[in-house]
């Protein structure tokens, strides 16, 4: 059961009752416990079905060597939390007792992984050995949610290699193919992508102001995400829609690594009825994108790295058909736009004793689309928009302390930056229009280059940028800060957790101004500056003009704190409250 939250917005403190019904209700607050761990929980008991308090129980990761040790208490239960991700060998030993150890234990995200244990006296039997296994039915959760495993991450296609894209293995998921420039996914039917939360690691992996996916986490360095489309728990908070929380790969005790080459081109694609009507002939495509992945222990069984790299390079080609090539025809064709992405990841995990676990990570990703928007729908031409690029970085540390056999604290911060901006795109924009023209001090100062737009009912033409220090570049920037703090205490039949979390996404939005203004005409003429005996004072039929100056400059702040306090009571083996 969960007490009433708290939480404090900028301008000041909301009272309790208006708090509370907030957070029960609408779930704005920042996600609880979000943190993408496992938990390892059950009793001990002799043959006789005695419980058997002090038993150590040693909780080993198969593949890094990663140990957790905790001791029965007095009512012979253990609760291990925090637990990543992974394959684990679990170890029960008590002074005359025969040891008991479970093999292959496969914890998932948010799995709670519930083995009881039987141990027989030392002098029967000197040791027993079973193998575990994820439980067939999750019995300890309600929601309607499912892993995507690494393995199916490997083995399964997926055209772009974007894992999220396996999302569409469960029932309810849709892919939003509006936003070209982000990888978003539709939670539940009818909810749109903003709804959904995205979580890597357990933190935040959303835009502060759409709500899409910030960063493209690259495959090579997923080891499975959890999938929630509906009945969501209440710890995620956030948004009304589903959840997808990824969890990162770490490097293990042996030294492993891959390379990718991907090429595709047009041959495998084909023309939908409306694309049959505007062209005869496919367009040309390619899409070639590598990389490599490397991760190792740099000490064994204590300190590992897992790091990757990959390139994405996509010729895509937009077509310019106004309808009019009387008036347009030099405009018309097909043309290259496209784009280009690099995405660094690199993780170190290190255990700090027996007790402390630390995590470090890193993601950096460059993404820039080439003449974005030429083309569409048709009567953009190539010099109509400009070239985007989205930049974005992000760091994140996580440290679990193991303070005794009931206490267990856990604690996440990260820090990012992402940016969203336009430049004139030099490969279409013409040379005479690249000049750098002085905006006088009156119209607010600053350089800019490009032109004035001229739009006709088949046709738009003309763009312009204003460059530094006018502006850093239209578009805007966020920086992310968030932080996370749990401590679960378990005593008996009771596990209490004592939390809080913290965001901070400020977001600077630039506008800039219009100095060459925007004429638009209510009929189609001859239109060609390139042409010596065209004159744009011959233009004919303006129905508007439109400019704007100085540039346009905002803050928006969005500013959230959360605290908690839950009590999860397991009065029975089979009953959770």
């Amino acid at each position: 059961m969960m007490l009433p939250s708290v939480f404090l917005t900028p301008r000041g403190a909301c009272p309790i009752i208006v708090a509370t019904v907030l957070a029960s209700l609408c779930l704005s607050v920042p996600a609880f416990a979000q943190v993408a761990n496992a938990v390892v929980t059950g009793s001990v008991t002799d043959a006789q079905g005695g419980l058997l308090p002090g038993v150590t129980i040693t909780v080993t990761n198969a593949e890094s060597g990663v140990v957790r040790t905790i001791v029965t208490q007095t009512e012979g239960r253990y609760r291990l939390g925090g637990v990543p991700p992974g394959r684990y060998n679990l170890t029960a030993e008590l002074p005359g007792f025969a040891n008991v150890e479970v093999k292959d234990i496969t914890l998932t995200i948010g799995l709670e992984y519930t083995k009881d244990i039987t141990m027989g006296l030392q002098g029967v039997q000197e040791s027993i050995t079973v193998t575990g296994g994820p439980p067939v039915v999750e019995t300890t959760r309600s929601e309607v949610a499912a892993v995507v495993t690494r393995e199916q991450i490997e083995t399964l296609p997926t055209g772009d290699r974007v894992a999220l894209r396996l999302s569409l293995l469960l029932p309810g998921v849709a892919i939003d193919t509006t936003r070209a420039k982000r990888n978003a996914v539709n939670l539940g039917a009818g909810i749109s992508t903003s709804s959904t939360t995205y979580l890597v690691d357990g933190l935040s992996n959303a835009t502060a102001i759409s709500g899409e996916q910030r960063h493209d986490v690259p495959a090579a360095a997923i080891r499975e995400f959890l999938v929630h489309t509906s009945q969501v728990p209440a710890q995620y908070g956030q948004r009304a829609g589903g959840v997808v929380s990824i969890a990162t790969k770490s490097g293990t005790n042996k030294f492993h690594g891959e390379t990718f080459d991907f090429y595709r081109n047009k041959v495998l694609n084909t023309l939908d009825k409306f694309q049959e009507e505007e062209h005869s002939v496919k367009p040309d495509y390619s899409r070639h994108q590598f990389g490599f992945a490397l991760g190792g222990p740099i000490v064994k069984n204590r300190l590992h790295y897992f790091g990757t790299f990959e390139r994405t390079r996509e010729h895509d080609f937009f077509t310019v058909s106004t309808g009019k090539p009387e008036f347009y025809k030099q405009f018309e064709g097909t043309f290259e736009g496209g784009s280009y992405t690099n995405i660094s990841f690199i993780r170190g995990d290190y255990q700090v004793g027996g007790t402390q676990n630390l995590f470090y990570r890193y993601m950096n990703q460059h993404t820039n689309f080439f003449c974005s928007g030429c083309g569409v729908p048709g009567i953009n031409s190539t010099f109509s928009n400009n070239d985007n690029l989205i930049p974005r970085d992000m760091h994140a540390l996580g440290h679990t302390w193991v303070l005794s056999s009931r206490v267990l604290n856990e604690f996440y911060v990260m820090r990012g930056t992402a940016s969203d901006r336009t430049y004139l795109s030099k490969d279409y924009a013409p040379a005479r229009y690249q000049q750098v023209t002085t905006i006088p001090a009156s119209m607010g100062g600053g350089q800019v280059i490009g032109s004035t737009r001229y739009v006709f009912p088949t046709f738009i033409w003309g763009q312009s940028q204003c460059l530094p220090p006018c502006l850093a570049g239209a578009g805007t920037h966020t920086d992310f800060t968030e932080a996370q703090e749990t401590l679960s205490i378990t005593t008996g039949t009771h596990t209490y957790k004592f939390g809080g979390s913290i965001q901070i996404f400020p977001t600077h939005e630039w506008a800039a101004g219009n100095v060459f203004g925007t004429w638009t005409f209510g009929q189609d003429q001859y239109f060609n500056p390139a042409d010596p005996n065209f004159s744009f004072a011959s233009l004919k039929g303006a129905t508007q003009f439109q400019a704007s100056f100085p540039n346009l400059e905002r803050e928006m702040r969005s500013h959230s704190y959360a605290a908690y306090v839950t009590d999860e009571w397991k009065p029975a083996s089979n009953l959770t409250l």
